[in-house]
């Protein structure tokens, strides 16, 4: 995925002022840019990235990017997101990449992504979020990469989240999660990675991570955690080849030797070999 860090946007919004869009290491970046429901986007750029940085979209309109069906890439970084039009993404057929990175989006109602196909990796980290069930995920069946970071979820509830089937990566982190039942991964069978690292999980129920056939590492580094608790998570992840696991309730060289088993956990700066 792209880097868009703050810190490169701000590079390049202090040499752009107003609504003035320029490209810049690949990507056209748009400062100040404001979207509006009765005229379409008309930017004239062969970059296949555009990211709108600031500005007031506090609702995204529908088509407002079908002359720039080239897009692979689009960011809405820090735009005041609230809610997303249905066809807002219509005559981007190349649209893998889309982000929107620390907006006010909360609940997603319509089938906002059902034009986005060939979509691979969604941010929506940043925001308003509280409950994963409130975002229709229809038209999302080839995503493969979904950020959720730095949200106010604190539940997981398999309801909703069918069309994720694919994921095989998921970041939770920095949210208030606090336990993880029986259901809460069960459908992502081919996810490879998941981050849950700085939430407040205290619990995690038997078979809480049930499904997860592929899964070669965890990040469970900043919760609440026992050290039983993080010994059954091994037990039971067959493929797991790497968890995280500094700053929680226990001891990482107190751990009991999972069976015939090789793991690399890290816990404080280095790493363990657990074999």
């Amino acid at each position: 995925m792209l880097n868009l860090g703050l810190i490169t946007f701000l590079a390049v919004a202090s040499e752009i002022s107003g609504e003035t869009c320029r490209d810049s290491s690949g990507v056209t970046v748009c400062v100040g840019l404001t979207l509006k429901p009765t005229h379409k986007i008309n930017i004239r750029t062969n970059q296949t990235k555009l990211c709108i940085l600031h500005g007031d979209n506090s609702a995204i309109p529908s088509s407002a990017f079908t002359s720039m069906p080239q897009l692979e890439g689009l960011y809405f970084n820090t735009t005041n997101v609230r809610e997303i039009a249905l066809r807002a993404f219509d005559g981007l057929p190349h649209l893998k990449i889309l982000g929107f990175f620390g907006n006010k989006i909360a609940n997603i109602e319509q089938a906002v992504f059902l034009e986005c196909g060939a979509l691979e990796t969604l941010d929506l980290s940043g925001n308003d979020i509280e409950f994963l069930s409130r975002i229709n995920w229809v038209g999302l069946e080839k995503l493969k990469n979904l950020y959720v970071k730095h949200n106010f979820i604190r539940s997981i509830c398999e309801g909703g989240l069918e069309p994720l089937r694919e994921l095989e990566y998921l970041d939770l982190s920095l949210n208030y999660l606090e336990s993880l039942n029986s259901s809460s991964f069960r459908i992502f069978k081919k996810l490879i990675k998941l981050n849950l690292a700085s939430n407040r999980i205290k619990t995690i129920e038997n078979g809480a991570f049930n499904g997860l056939v592929k899964l070669e590492e965890l990040n469970l580094e900043g919760n609440h955690l026992k050290e039983i608790e993080v010994e059954n998570v091994m037990e039971n992840l067959l493929a797991l080849e790497r968890i995280h696991l500094a700053q929680n309730n226990f001891i990482c060289e107190n751990f009991s030797r999972p069976t015939n088993r090789s793991i690399l956990i890290f816990c404080k700066k280095s790493a363990n070999i657990i074999s």
